[in-house]
């Protein structure tokens, strides 16, 4: 319940819950979420990679794709240019489930020159990223980015930063 306080000075504050500015336009959430479209957004820098093999670079976010989550899109907006060392042919960055981003996410091929302008990264998704069913009904997914080349081997991964915008709705 808010209260009034009037110091008396011509100025009036109103303290506590403000029932009537609930909602969207005051910044609240729909009840539950479900159906609304959300945003999750990823920063990424060349230091979190970590070079797997000689063909691939990827890290594990810290942001978990919630239960009954079906995506919609994925953007990838670099702001400072990653400099991949070796292996620049034909790179492929995926952006989905942590362990098998290539086969369930969202994936764009020749990544090696987009790795520095803002990228929409397959909007149509692959494997349980393809918009029509949520990716994990019962237990949230955890989130991704690799980095996989085509031909060479990579050595590393220097001066990039990013951000990831998964667009998602909660079903």
């Amino acid at each position: 319940m808010g209260y009034e306080s009037n110091t008396g000075l011509g100025v009036v504050n109103h303290y506590g819950e403000r029932g009537t500015e609930d909602g969207i336009a005051a910044g609240g959430e729909l009840a539950g979420g479900e159906g609304a479209v959300k945003e999750a957004v990823l920063f990424a820098k060349a230091s979190d990679f970590t070079i797997d093999d000689a063909t691939n670079a990827s890290f594990v976010s810290r942001f978990s794709l919630p239960a009954g989550a079906v995506p919609i899109d994925c953007i990838f907006e670099v702001g400072t240019a990653f400099t991949q060392t070796g292996g620049t042919t034909s790179t492929t960055l995926n952006v989905g489930t942590s362990g098998s981003e290539a086969t369930n996410g969202f994936t764009i091929t020749d990544a090696a020159t987009s790795l520095s302008a803002v990228t929409e990264v397959d909007a149509a998704g692959d494997g349980t990223w393809a918009g029509v069913t949520p990716v994990n009904a019962s237990a949230d997914t955890v989130v991704g980015v690799q980095l996989t080349l085509g031909a060479g081997t990579v050595t590393s991964i220097d001066g990039g930063e990013a951000k990831i915008v998964i667009r998602y709705r909660k079903v």
